[in-house]
């Protein structure tokens, strides 16, 4: 296999935001399965993109994150690990040598109940809770999906978001980050984090 340095990719990365200033030599890759930005050349210029500026990159992947977009009942939670090895597979010429962080491990691990209890306290803030029922109307109008599952959905990666973001690394997400209800969550860790949303543009041919 080659090395993810060798693959050619017609598409350079920008830069659409950032969100704080915490300098760090390691990137978060949040892969949402499914946003075709994380697919064949936009993923390979990515991780090009990040090997030449941080001296470790690491995938986050977000699969069974995704079940709560699933009508599917107790089957979502398979349906969703299984795109993520499908995800895996395919990709994984691309992701050569990089570490793989599954959603099912970070729900396992010992910092995340904690964690979640932190968000519910922070949401006790009026402000914040308005923010989150908002971005849940959004998403759960443009999805089709329950309101009550979108909520879900934040809360559950505003969770682990919360612990993942106490190791230092700068988190790259080819989207929309979730900054508003960072700030009226007011949590010290959020504070802290740095965040940058990327897409992708074609590479000018001679």
């Amino acid at each position: 296999m080659r090395a993810p340095q060798q693959i050619v990719s017609d598409y350079r990365v920008t830069v659409n935001g950032t969100y704080g200033q915490r300098a760090a030599n390691r990137a978060r890759i949040q892969v949402s399965v499914g946003n075709p930005k994380y697919e064949g050349n936009k993923l390979v210029a990515l991780i090009k993109w990040c090997a030449s500026r941080f001296e470790e990159t690491e995938i986050i992947l977000s699969d069974t994150l995704q079940r709560y977009n699933y009508s599917s009942g107790d089957a979502a939670w398979d349906e969703s690990r299984q795109e993520g090895d499908r995800w895996i597979e395919r990709n994984a010429e691309t992701l050569k040598g990089l570490k793989i962080t599954r959603w099912d491990d970070l729900l396992r691990d010992d910092a995340f109940m904690p964690s979640m209890q932190k968000i519910e306290s922070g949401l006790n803030n009026p402000e914040a809770r308005k923010c989150l029922f908002e971005m849940a109307a959004r998403f759960s109008t443009r999805n089709d999906i329950p309101p009550e599952k979108c909520i879900a959905f934040l809360k559950e990666e505003l969770a682990v978001f919360h612990f993942l973001m106490q190791a230092p690394a700068v988190d790259i997400y080819a989207g929309t980050w979730v900054t508003n209800i960072f700030e009226t969550l007011s949590l010290p860790v959020f504070e802290n984090a740095q965040c940058i949303v990327v897409d992708f543009e074609r590479k000018k041919t001679a």
